[in-house]
């Protein structure tokens, strides 16, 4: 097979270079030529390492955590110990096992009947037309006031004649604007006419949320004593149910467990992760994951996704509190190198 001739340097293990060599190669290395770095035995070596990470039994459990952690760039032997739960010594021994008799293990997969592709063409009702126009104008609205303006013009358009549709979008640029209460108001409306729209359900509890985000921040615990998240926990899980992949409704799971005061803050974990792992670029939910961490202690991780966002978050807020939780560590005697 055209496989076969680019694995071969694997039956000679004298030639094998140690993996941690491997893990730290950069990309200009990988063309030389009279040397391991030749394409032949990296593409070889390479190749062994993402079949084992794929398939090894052994780190499935940390898998998706390990791919994650080395698209931001740590340190390969940091994430296989974060992710793994193992030593890097441990991680090489399993590597260096896993060629066995000149062949990789393998897994034997029933194939699937095949079937023809269903295709479905769904025509967009004019509301929604509306509604997909004005959203784009706010996704490219320059400034806060040209934002601003484009919110009162959609207030102005509903005033002529209702939209659910074109509403929810208002609710939306409403709680963005930082006005969760006016926000608030829109959605029940929509509510009112569509009580099973899926969209209203979960902004519904993006403006729970953010109400008591905002308590919290400005009044302290006490003013979210009351608050029932109980109620907004059996909402957005009977919204995940629908959709187990939605990375933002995991994001908003986990942020209710965090700021519930009845619940462990460590229950936010297993959503954050998920969530981050489905989104990676997004520094709100790795800033609240962060957080969450405090709870277990796990300054490695900590530290590791605090410093991501202060070298790559681009919003000033985000990156203004990733470098204050920095300063706490800090002041605890902790520094994040």
């Amino acid at each position: 097979t055209p496989l076969a001739p680019r694995i071969a340097p694997l039956n000679d293990r004298k030639s094998w270079v140690d993996l941690r060599t491997l893990l730290n190669a950069k990309d200009p290395d990988i063309g030389k030529t009279g040397d391991w770095l030749g394409l032949d035995r990296f593409y070889g070596q390479s190749w062994l390492l993402a079949h084992m990470v794929q398939l090894h039994p052994e780190l499935q459990s940390g898998r998706d955590a390990f791919l994650e952690n080395i698209s931001i760039g740590m340190d390969p032997e940091e994430a296989i110990e974060l992710s793994f739960s193992m030593s890097f010594k441990q991680f090489e021994s399993l590597y260096t096992n896993y060629w066995k008799g000149g062949r990789l293990p393998f897994v034997e997969l029933a194939a699937q009947p095949y079937s023809e592709p269903i295709i479905t063409i769904r025509t967009l009702s004019d509301d929604q037309s509306k509604a997909i126009h004005w959203r784009a104008q706010l996704d490219f609205a320059e400034t806060r006031d040209r934002y601003a303006e484009l919110i009162l013009d959609i207030h102005d358009l509903l005033l002529k004649g209702d939209n659910p549709e074109l509403r929810l979008v208002l609710a939306e640029a409403l709680l963005s604007f930082e006005r969760p209460d006016r926000a608030g108001k829109q959605i029940n409306k929509v509510l009112a006419i569509k009580p099973n729209l899926t969209e209203a359900k979960f902004l519904n509890e993006r403006i729970n949320i953010d109400i008591a985000t905002r308590r919290l921040e400005g009044l302290g615990e006490k003013s979210i004593a009351n608050y029932d998240f109980k109620a907004i926990k059996d909402n957005l899980q009977k919204l995940i149910k629908k959709d187990p992949k939605n990375a933002h409704i995991l994001y908003m799971i986990g942020l209710a467990y965090f700021l519930d005061p009845a619940s462990d803050k460590d229950q936010s974990i297993p959503y954050l992760s998920q969530a981050l792992a489905l989104l990676p670029q997004n520094n709100e939910i790795r800033l609240m994951l962060a957080k969450a961490l405090e709870k277990e202690k796990n300054l490695v991780a900590i530290c590791h996704h605090l410093k991501h966002i202060q070298t790559y978050a681009k919003h000033e807020k985000i990156k203004a509190a990733a470098i204050k939780e920095l300063g706490i560590l800090a002041s605890q005697s902790y520094n994040c190198m």
